[in-house]
């Protein structure tokens, strides 16, 4: 299993590189979802955080660039990397790494990562 901001990141860092990076999309709820990363690992797991709340929080870390979605931040003003969809090369990347370092997966075994509860819930029964 790869993580969908994983695929973002692993597009555009670069190890070495000491500015943080930070893959955005967008949630029904008033929220994004986001994770940090920087030298190439992450340091901030998968979040959900309120928009406003994300931006400032972004806007203090010097150079800090927004990749995936930068349109869900309307008022980040910093450097932004548009990418509308779920970068296969991203996913194709990191898959390499995994496979040549022998680690894989129980595919019956995985279940999604939700940041967040889903905000579905189980039918009532009517009489």
């Amino acid at each position: 299993g790869i993580g969908t901001l994983d695929a973002y990141a692993a597009v555009w860092m670069t190890p070495g590189d000491d500015g943080s990076l930070a893959p955005v999309l967008p949630s029904r709820r008033g929220e994004v979802y986001a994770a940090v990363y920087r030298n190439g690992e992450i340091v901030e797991e998968p979040f959900a955080a309120p928009i406003e709340e994300l931006t400032a929080w972004l806007g203090e870390m010097a150079g800090a660039i927004v990749c995936g979605s930068p349109a869900s931040l309307p008022d980040w003003t910093g450097r932004t990397l548009a990418q509308p969809w779920t970068p296969p090369d991203g996913l194709a990347r990191i898959a390499a790494r995994r496979l040549a370092a022998g680690d894989t997966d129980d595919l019956l075994a995985l279940v999604p990562l939700y940041v967040v509860a889903p905000s579905i819930s189980t039918p009532k029964v009517r009489p």
